[in-house]
């Protein structure tokens, strides 16, 4: 099973390193939209 919360760090580390900062707000709407289907 996948740990959830290294899948979120993973995901955030992905966008800090390419500084996607137009793409963020998606990106953290995305992560939000998981950990609320997680709970």
């Amino acid at each position: 099973m996948v740990n959830s919360s290294h899948r979120f760090e993973t995901l955030l580390k992905i966008s800090h390193e390419l500084n996607y900062t137009d793409d963020l707000d998606s990106v953290l709407e995305r992560i939000l939209a998981e950990a609320r289907s997680l709970t």
